[in-house]
């Protein structure tokens, strides 16, 4: 099973790099696991988008993320095609989800 690194709970970060550790389809519902993240956990079950985890040619816009197992499930929707494990990636939080957090905009 894969573990996240949770760079959330270390400082107030709002963009990291990333690589891709798995991607998964379950009940028509898409998740992308990575090595690490700034997305919390959340159960806000999809009604805003909370920012982007993007490659050099695709992106994946991120409605949730859930804990599991010690890995966190980003879950959402990819613009095109999916990563491939292994891609190297940045997750970027969206500017409206960082005030909620309570994260500085600027």
């Amino acid at each position: 099973m894969f573990t996240t690194k949770k760079l959330y709970e270390e400082n107030k970060m709002f963009m990291c790099q990333a690589q891709v550790l798995d991607v998964l389809n379950e009940n028509g519902m898409t998740s992308v696991v990575l090595d690490q993240t700034v997305f919390r956990p959340n159960d806000l079950g999809g009604a805003q988008e909370l920012g982007v985890i993007e490659s050099e040619s695709k992106a994946f816009h991120v409605t949730r993320a859930k804990e599991n197992e010690g890995a966190i499930r980003h879950f959402g929707t990819f613009e095109s095609d999916p990563f491939e494990p292994d891609e190297r990636v940045t997750c970027v939080l969206d500017k409206e989800y960082k005030k909620e957090i309570g994260l500085d905009v600027e």
